[in-house]
């Protein structure tokens, strides 16, 4: 069982450490929820357009992240969000990933153990030197629609995004699971897509839908791995 005697457990993941991302965190800690939130060390400050939606991205300075993210897990996302499987040079490879670590323990006061792949996408090569600088797992984005738990945590899968038309229903079947066997309920995505599209009432719904619930635990990404490692082999 996980550790409050639960055999459910809840996470989150949410990319890029953008503005939007304070409303969601308040949204979590209302709820009693935990999240990982994973940060591109080299955009600090930074903002963007997304051209498709014509629409503005801005990120938290260094300063504003150490004050927003208090209670919840920081994870590595690459110093500037580059698509780990198309750099070729291995130093390039090695800055994008130990030194967005470096920078972001640094800056929280904390080992940084976690990683998503900027485009959901990593190499063997990557997962090399993540294994050798004490990165203990990565997430992709291709989504699984059940509750297991992973097999490769180097490459591991969510549940579901968030803006999933099935959302609610794998919620529902989440919480009226009857099983012996552990299960897991992942969710990822990006803050700024609740602006987006206008629909915050969607994750105010989910994390109401998902909270307060005893034969749950709610946990960071890092909190689920480290359970899991300690386990009897």
């Amino acid at each position: 069982m996980y550790p409050n005697g639960a055999k459910k457990a809840v996470t989150f993941s949410y990319d890029d450490g953008i503005l939007q991302d304070k409303r969601l965190v308040e949204i979590f800690n209302k709820y009693s929820l935990k999240s990982t939130f994973n940060i591109n060390s080299g955009l600090f400050g930074l903002g963007s357009i997304m051209q498709k939606y014509n629409f503005a991205i801005k990120r938290f300075s260094a300063l504003e992240a150490k004050q927003i993210y208090a209670g919840h897990e920081v994870a590595c996302h690459g110093v500037d969000h580059l698509h780990l499987p198309e750099i070729s040079s291995y130093d390039q490879k090695l800055h994008e990933i130990v030194d967005d670590k470096k920078t972001l323990e640094e800056l929280f006061e904390c080992n940084i153990r976690g990683m998503a792949y900027a485009f959901g996408q990593v190499d063997d090569e990557s997962i090399n030197i993540m294994s050798q600088n004490q990165i203990a797992y990565g997430r992709v984005v291709k989504t699984t629609s059940d509750f297991s738990i992973p097999r490769n945590w180097y490459k591991w899968q969510p549940t579901t995004h968030h803006k999933n038309e099935e959302l609610f229903d794998l919620i529902n079947q989440f919480l009226n699971l009857k099983s012996d066997d552990l299960s897991l309920l992942y969710i990822w995505g990006h803050s700024y897509e609740f602006d987006m599209n206008n629909d915050w009432d969607r994750i105010e719904k989910c994390t109401q839908l998902l909270s307060g619930h005893n034969d749950i635990w709610y946990c960071t990404n890092i909190e689920l791995y480290d359970f899991f490692q300690n386990q009897p082999k």
